[in-house]
């Protein structure tokens, strides 16, 4: 209060010295009250943070309830409960290997006599239908596809499969 009111005069009138010697010395003493006043709360925050943590650490308790509900600790399956790391991850790999993996197709066969000779595929035709792709060919293959599109009927987007 005492430091505006010699502010307001300021504006108004020369302030002797006396006065501006008065002013600096409420200054001093508001800065030393915000001092102890810092000092008081960081003493509080350290003993807080030693009893209790900091607020990140309730946030790692949280993550860490998470991943410990999340984490895969054992499968059972036909064979009994499978609990060893290894293990487990070579199961699950060949759980999705079978669930993603080529389906077995029913051998289907046409009579020969079906098409003529001009509706049918030649060898060169036949080994450049069913010659192995190379990474570079499947590679060129999935950049030219749209993103956000599903290739396939199980309905997996191409994000997945880049």
């Amino acid at each position: 209060m005492e430091i505006k009111s010699t502010e307001d005069k300021a504006e108004r009138v020369q302030l002797s010295e006396a006065e501006w010697e008065r002013r600096y010395q409420l200054e001093k003493e508001i800065q030393e009250i915000f001092v102890t006043e810092e000092m008081y709360w960081q003493k509080q925050g350290g003993e807080k943070w030693i009893l209790k943590g900091d607020s990140n650490t309730s946030f790692h308790k949280c993550a860490n309830g998470r991943k410990r509900k999340s984490t895969i600790s054992s499968l059972e399956d036909e064979d009994g409960v499978t609990t060893d790391f290894e293990e487990l991850k070579k199961h699950i790999m060949e759980y999705y290997k079978k669930l993603f993996g080529r389906e077995e197709t029913a051998e289907i066969h046409l009579r020969d006599e079906i098409w003529d000779s001009s509706q049918r595929v030649t060898e060169e035709e036949n080994e450049r239908l069913t010659h192995q792709l190379s990474l570079e060919e499947i590679d060129a293959a999935l950049k030219e596809i749209r993103n956000n599109t599903a290739p396939g009927p199980v309905g997996l987007s191409i994000e997945f499969f880049k």
